[in-house]
């Protein structure tokens, strides 16, 4: 969900949307370090085992300015706000991208680059964030030698209002990942991705974040009798649920 770098040539970072169940407007996120001269654009591929073929490219949208486009028959709309050149609030660069997919088309087959480039560093984050097989950074495309590519991560994703003056944030880290029933691919003592990893993207201002961190994965608890669990996730009473 996360991706970030030092821009120096052209670069990219992929993405792809696996399913339409969280909605049909995706956003991207973008914060530049004060100082950065960056511009930003879209591109599409068509994906095929072992091939990805580059279909259309943006315009790239440079600080100050904004853009509105479509792929693909206008099957996809974009949009990339890069007017605010400087937060009121921090002082950085501010950019917002807005994918929307048309009712009826579906973007399994395809994905996307954000391309960036120009000088200095940039954050950049995609939403929704949840859950994290629907959309994230990658490299997977690598459909154009034009620029590189970067890979994204699941860190830098604690942010207000937890980064607020004298707010103190809790993760969850795990505590059990295994179960006579199964086992999940989470080390004992990591911050659970569903938890705020850290650190923020301006620690030097904020300070290290998160500050504590608190049993949280997997925990035991009681279960409603309305509810509805997997029941691989139930304790060995069946009364409890992970």
């Amino acid at each position: 969900m996360h991706a970030g770098y030092n821009v120096v040539s052209s670069t990219a970072t992929n993405f792809k949307i696996r399913s339409l169940s969280v909605g049909r407007i995706f956003y991207i996120d973008i914060w530049g370090d004060i100082g950065s001269n960056l511009s930003f654009g879209l591109a599409v591929n068509y994906d095929k085992t072992l091939q990805n073929n580059l279909l259309e490219i943006s315009d790239y949208v440079g600080p100050g300015r904004k853009k509105t486009g479509q792929f693909l028959n206008k099957a996809i709309s974009y949009y990339i706000n890069a007017e605010e050149t400087e937060n009121p609030l921090n002082g950085k660069p501010h950019v917002g991208i807005t994918i929307e997919i048309k009712e009826g088309f579906d973007p399994t087959p395809f994905s996307f680059d954000l391309l960036v480039k120009g000088q200095g560093y940039f954050d950049t984050w995609l939403y929704p964030d949840k859950p994290p097989n629907i959309i994230n950074f990658t490299t997977y495309s690598k459909a154009s030698s034009s620029w590189s590519y970067i890979i994204g991560d699941r860190g830098t994703n604690i942010a207000i209002p937890a980064t607020a003056k004298n707010v103190i944030s809790v993760s969850a880290y795990t505590t059990r990942n295994t179960w006579d029933c199964c086992s999940v691919a989470f080390e004992l003592g990591d911050i659970i991705d569903f938890s705020s990893i850290g650190p923020s993207a301006d620690p030097s201002y904020t300070g290290q974040k998160p500050e504590i961190s608190a049993p949280g994965a997997m925990i035991a608890s009681t279960k409603s009798r309305s509810a509805t669990v997997a029941n691989g996730l139930a304790t060995e009473d069946q009364m409890h649920y992970y």
